[in-house]
C-alpha cells in the first residue's frame, strides 16, 4: 500500500495551525507585543482569551504547541512571549 505522509496538527490551516483557538493566542501576541521587545505575559494572554471561552490549561498548551512550531518565542522569560515574524 502507498505511504501517506504525515502531517502536523492543522498543518498549512490559519496562522497557527488552523485551531479557533492557536489563532486567538497569534492574534493576541502579534497586537498586545507589537513594538515590544519583552513580548507579551502569559498571563495577560490567559486573562485576555479566557474572556473568550478557552480555558487556562488550553491556552497554555496552546502556547507551548506555538513555540514548539515556530511561530512565537520566549522572550526575557518563559512566562514572556513575542511573534516570530
Amino acid at each position: 500500500p502507498p505511504i501517506q505522509q504525515q502531517h502536523g496538527v492543522g498543518a498549512g490551516q490559519g496562522l497557527g495551525g488552523g485551531s479557533p483557538l492557536n489563532d486567538s493566542v497569534l492574534q493576541y501576541i502579534m497586537s498586545a507585543g507589537e513594538g515590544s521587545d519583552s513580548g507579551v505575559n502569559i498571563n495577560d494572554i490567559i486573562g485576555n482569551l479566557s474572556n473568550k471561552g478557552f480555558s487556562a490549561n488550553d491556552i497554555r498548551n496552546a502556547i507551548n504547541h506555538l513555540s514548539n512550531e515556530g511561530h512565537i518565542y520566549s522572550t526575557i522569560d518563559e512566562n514572556h512571549y513575542q511573534y516570530a515574524c
